[in-house]
């Protein structure tokens, strides 16, 4: 699993000249933040710790779009929620998930979760105490190699810059989506401590 994120940016400064012949100041470069999504499953504190880093030199110009759990009652939902300002939440746990949809699998779910969090056009994934082991099929979506099932909803949010609907209705992400694992840690590059600064 390739998890590396270049945060390299290829900035344009436009230059001219003014009426009097001098040349215009150049314009500051504005770095756009860097769009986390979070996947938790506990109380949230590695997602807190995230939280209290963002903006700050340890993780600059970085803002966490989701906060997603397989967990109802998870307190990590309640620390993103009062944040501020408040982060967007999403819960879908695996066994409501598979009641509501008879037949279903534990890949399928898997998908719906990846859906959610391509919904959010994040540049980075955190598993930060996400109690599932991801299946390879998650993986494939956040890499781009795999399709989803498009929907109205899912090509709004998605605003076309991430993610590509084609002639057969499937959802594409067009820009890797890397994964980085902090707890419980899966096999990858920025596994065990100080993850994410490595990550990013």
């Amino acid at each position: 699993m390739n998890c590396s994120w270049d945060f390299e940016l290829s900035l344009v400064i436009e230059s001219g000249s003014s009426q009097s012949g001098r040349p215009c100041p150049q314009r500051q470069p504005e770095i756009p933040p860097r769009r986390i999504a979070v996947l938790i499953s506990g109380s949230g504190t590695n997602l807190q710790a995230l939280i209290d880093a963002c903006n700050t030199p340890r993780l600059p110009h970085t803002h966490i779009v989701l906060v997603l759990s397989n967990r109802k009652a998870a307190y990590g939902l309640t620390r993103a929620a009062t944040a501020d300002p408040p982060i967007p939440t999403a819960y879908i746990g695996l066994q409501p998930f598979l009641r509501a949809n008879p037949g279903a699998t534990r890949a399928e779910y898997d998908l719906a979760v990846a859906k959610e969090v391509v919904k959010a056009r994040p540049d980075v994934l955190v598993l930060a105490g996400w109690m599932h082991i991801v299946s390879e099929g998650f993986l494939e979506v956040m890499r781009g190699v795999r399709a989803l099932p498009s929907s109205p909803e899912s090509e709004r949010a998605s605003g076309g810059e991430d993610a590509d609907e084609d002639g057969e209705g499937e959802l594409h992400v067009t820009r890797e989506i890397p994964v980085i694992n902090i707890h419980p840690a899966l096999p990858g590059q920025f596994d065990g401590a100080n993850a994410l600064e490595r990550g990013i």
